[in-house]
């Protein structure tokens, strides 16, 4: 086994433990437009200051449910979620920024999120979720990045993030040449502060998130993954296994050959994951000691 062996790993463990769904099965139908509504939502409410994710989530799921089964569009419905929301966060002692709330209503160019959803089930008779797979299909990655962009709340690294889990689920999560060529696909590449250490450890010395995200694609395409598995990759690596940074970049060195202390850093590491993660620590252990020219320990 080689070192991709490790990122597909880490791509598996993310499909199956940390998402919820592995194909745009049950997104796909316009029936399904209110499936595919909260399930975007999940996505939007990523972003808060206050580590209250699951709540924002849970509420909004709660404030969004009349629209269900409505069949015509009011603009006091947006008033009437928005009030019920806040009312909801202030009941639970939630504190939000309203700024940014994707369930903020519409104001000028600036869209909230069911209205956003609202407007592509009625204009392109579709759910959001195969909207965004055939604007990426149509080589329009750019132009939907930047349509989401106008729901209140998501700014690139939010977009991205959806984007990039649409084009692996829409591909049945092994995106392929199927799929037109797609231009500018930095652009699914959401960059976070493990992408940025990430991208530090295997040699990107720029600072700008586009520049960062267009070394991982590079990065990606080099060690022959799809684009953004890399990014899924390293996001799991940091954020569920090696919090610290120290580690975090030695976890990366010794993946990617680039320090001189690899094969010390290859035997500890997986010894670590080993003890914090059973059978994905001892496959990571012998890749890594295959990889390194380590002696393979007995499991």
């Amino acid at each position: 086994m080689a070192k991709i062996d490790i990122f597909k790993l880490l791509i598996q463990d993310y499909w199956k433990n940390i998402q919820e769904r592995n194909s745009l099965t049950g997104l796909s139908e316009l029936h399904h437009w209110y499936d595919a509504l909260i399930h975007f939502k999940n996505y939007a409410y990523e972003r808060n200051i206050t580590g209250a994710i699951s709540r924002y989530r849970k509420i909004a799921d709660l404030v969004l449910e009349p629209l269900k089964n409505r069949e015509r569009w009011s603009a006091n419905i947006e008033i009437s979620i928005w009030d019920n929301f806040k009312n909801e966060c202030s009941n639970e002692n939630i504190k939000h920024n309203e700024q940014v709330d994707p369930l903020k209503p519409s104001v000028n160019n600036k869209k909230s999120l069911e209205k956003f959803v609202w407007d592509i089930k009625t204009g392109d008779n579709t759910t959001i979720a195969i909207w965004a797979f055939n604007m990426l299909n149509r080589n329009k990655l750019k132009e939907a990045h930047q349509q989401l962009k106008t729901v209140w709340g998501i700014g690139d690294k939010i977009a991205s993030f959806y984007l990039r889990d649409i084009f692996w689920l829409g591909s049945n999560l092994s995106p392929s040449g199927s799929l037109v060529k797609i231009d500018n696909i930095h652009l699914i590449q959401p960059v976070d502060i493990w992408i940025e250490r990430a991208a530090k450890a295997i040699g990107c010395e720029e600072k700008s998130k586009k520049e960062i995200a267009k070394y991982i694609s590079s990065f990606e395409q080099k060690l022959g993954l799809r684009p953004g598995g890399g990014n899924i990759a390293f996001w799991m690596l940091g954020s569920n296994y090696v919090n610290d940074t120290v580690k975090f970049n030695n976890v990366i060195s010794a993946i990617n050959n680039q320090s001189d202390d690899s094969e010390k850093h290859a035997t500890v590491i997986a010894d670590y994951f080993v003890d914090y993660y059973g059978k994905f620590g001892k496959i990571l252990k012998e890749i890594l000691a295959k990889s390194h020219n380590v002696e393979q320990l007995d499991d």
